[in-house]
């Protein structure tokens, strides 16, 4: 994705707990893991995500083929912060 369609950025708990609607292609298993790309409600996630992980990022995004990514990962504050400085 481009930088410029980020619109905001925020750490979640439990990011696979995060994921619903159709996966359209992408695998899951809830409360599992959570690979590809989800519709909900007209709403596209791009997610990568799974249990052992338990805090992620979810990015806002416009303009973008994605309304959103949320992707687990070990240091989400420093991905947010990065996010946050980078024009």
């Amino acid at each position: 994705m481009p930088r410029s369609s980020v619109r905001s950025a925020a750490i979640v708990e439990h990011p696979v707990e995060h994921i619903s609607g159709w996966k359209l292609p992408g695998s899951r298993l809830p409360g599992v893991f959570a690979i590809g790309t989800f519709i909900d409600g007209g709403r596209r996630t791009f997610a990568v995500v799974h249990h052992g992980t338990q805090l992620g990022v979810r990015i806002s995004l416009e303009g973008a083929a994605f309304d959103e990514l949320l992707i687990g990962c070990d240091d989400p504050e420093a991905v947010v912060s990065m996010l946050e400085r980078t024009p």
